[in-house]
């Protein structure tokens, strides 16, 4: 994500002064949305690779949406609270993280439970698949109880896997569902410089 950053920051202040806030955050967010829906197919063999396309969006995303919405908090305000308005708005975006972040562990929580419920139930004791599949990680293993606890590895790995693509899917619809907001954002004045704080 810190590529993007680095690329765009000599370009930030001439987007600040000739691109409409709306627009720009707008696209921030659009952006990052993209970044989740990309991550929502997720299998146990996914690597860096697989999340390269996302963090690279998320970023331009980050970008445009944070320092535009910065700066639409300083220019709101006199020249000599600026610095006070800065700080507020950076309490509220790390509150407001702080909220997200206990909602999605709580989410995490109740997806990984309803997966690996739900992965269990479509598993039953006299099904001869599953009765091979024992019997071959027992050879492997040498118990039947290291075979189970295989299993149940397994079933974990995967309830995991599904859990956060769940989680990306949601993050997705949470950042589209804010998007109209945008349409709040007054300009910022013509001729705005990026303030420093």
């Amino acid at each position: 994500m810190g590529v993007p950053a680095f690329l765009l920051m000599p370009v930030i202040p001439l987007l600040i002064r000739v691109v409409d806030i709306r627009i720009a955050v707008g696209t921030g967010l659009a952006l990052m949305a993209a970044s989740c829906l990309v991550n929502t197919s997720l299998t146990a063999e996914s690597a860096g690779e697989a999340f390269t396309a996302g963090q690279l969006l998320r970023g331009v995303g980050m970008i445009l949406t944070m320092l535009f919405l910065n700066q639409a908090t300083i220019a709101s305000v006199s020249k000599k609270d600026a610095g006070d308005a800065s700080g507020i708005f950076n309490a509220a975006r790390n509150l407001g993280g702080s909220f997200a972040l206990a909602a999605l562990a709580s989410f995490q929580d109740q997806r990984m439970s309803l997966h690996s419920r739900r992965m269990e139930e479509t598993l039953w004791a006299n099904d001869p698949r599953l009765q091979d599949y024992l019997a071959g990680m027992t050879r492997t293993f040498g118990q039947m109880d290291a075979a189970l606890q295989s299993l149940a590895g397994t079933i974990q790995q995967q309830a995991f896997i599904m859990t956060y693509n769940d989680i990306f899917l949601a993050m997705a619809l949470a950042t589209l569902a804010t998007l109209p907001l945008v349409l709040f954002l007054r300009p910022l004045p013509k001729g705005q410089s990026m303030a420093m704080h």
